[in-house]
């Protein structure tokens, strides 16, 4: 349980100066041990959902709020002066912040100028027109005289252009194996910037993979159906054989299927041409 009473012994803490000058905190120590043993059994104070139990838990964690808070009293004047002390010295920091940061801004102008002239100078190393913005302002900021800032364009230039080399033959051999495998280069070329040569190459087996599986897909799509045979309908009636002993015309047996609309053209088409239909008069006798 913890005894609020004990924490009476805050009163003992006080400030105050030694012989030099510096500030110390007297009792310091008793202070300390006392409330060390004091909180332990705060610890383990044991709390249930009984609401009388909730009720001596808020108590007891309002008085050790207060007490805080008397921590911060015996501090707080000491502290004030201390802050005061360094805001002070701050405001007279920045005083030299301000003008060497203005002389910095200059000095990162002329190492700017120099970086310029010395890509003039090398671009000659290059087979393309390289530019300020290409080279990171890391690489020469630091460094200490116009020459260093030569020294390192130099090595820069170099590098990229060894970059372009590199780039140039990689698509130079990204784009005969597009080719080899019937695939545009152009649709690719993201594809290569965002990733190495070896993985560009398999994103385009993958494609080729995948427009084979399409194609055979509508091979099979378009690829002759199976002739389902149908079933002959009911023999309908055939036509009667009329009189052989008229040699002027050939008899024919035919069976037909019409429908409706085709019915009326074959009964037109008898009537232009004069052809004869006979037979069962009930065979006759539907079509006209």
């Amino acid at each position: 349980m913890v005894k609020t009473n004990e924490l009476a012994v805050l009163d003992r803490l006080e400030i105050s100066y030694d012989l030099a000058g510096y500030p110390e905190v007297k009792n310091y120590e008793v202070v300390y041990g006392t409330l060390e043993a004091m909180l332990e059994g705060a610890d383990k104070l044991v709390i249930t959902a009984d609401e009388a139990s909730v009720e001596s838990a808020k108590s007891i964690k309002s008085q050790l709020t207060k007490y805080q808070k008397r921590i911060d009293e015996v501090f707080e004047v000491e502290e004030a002066k201390y802050n005061e002390l360094v805001s002070k010295k701050r405001s007279l920091k920045r005083l030299f912040e301000r003008s060497k940061n203005y002389l910095n801004d200059g000095i990162e102008y002329a190492k700017t100028e120099w970086a310029k002239e010395a890509i003039n100078e090398y671009s000659r190393l290059a087979s393309e027109d390289i530019d300020i913005s290409m080279i990171d302002p890391k690489t020469y900021s630091r460094k200490l005289t116009k020459k260093s800032v030569f020294d390192v364009i130099e090595s820069e230039v170099i590098r990229i252009e060894e970059e372009y080399k590199k780039s140039q033959h990689e698509q130079e051999v990204f784009e005969k194996y597009c080719n080899s495998k019937g695939i545009s280069s152009e649709l690719l070329l993201d594809w290569q910037k965002t990733m190495s040569l070896s993985e560009a190459m398999e994103r385009v087996d993958y494609l080729v993979e995948i427009q084979a599986k399409e194609a055979k897909k509508m091979e099979e799509v378009q690829a002759p159906q199976p002739v389902v045979k149908v079933e002959e309908p009911e023999e309908i009636d055939e036509l009667e054989e009329i009189d052989e002993t008229d040699e002027t015309a050939d008899i024919w047996s035919v069976m037909l299927r019409m429908t409706d609309k085709q019915k009326s053209l074959f009964k037109q088409f008898l009537n232009d041409t004069g052809i004869e239909l006979v037979g069962k008069p009930s065979i006759v006798d539907d079509i006209f």
